[in-house]
């Protein structure tokens, strides 16, 4: 699955065994952009311990979190 939109936005994972994150940015936002002078607009919209897999739509309206026991959808409204 993609890791990010046709309009910006992305998601990483980040890792610290055994927990892992989803951090959502804004299009043209970095982790480490307010310490380079650039943006660095992101939530974390997702932690826990038994990520299966995330990712969006091919057509990047919808947003997947798979857990080992829920499978999580964001969606997109009224775009």
């Amino acid at each position: 699955m993609p890791k990010s939109s046709s309009n910006g936005w992305r998601i990483e994972t980040i890792s610290f065994w055994p927990k892992t994150e989803i951090l959502l940015f804004s299009p043209d936002s970095w982790l480490y952009g307010g310490k380079y002078g650039k943006p660095d607009n992101f939530l974390k919209i997702w932690s826990g311990y038994e990520l299966r897999g995330c990712g969006f739509s091919y057509s990047g309206d919808a947003l997947f979190i798979g857990e080992s026991s829920d499978l999580v959808i964001y969606s997109r409204v009224g775009c």
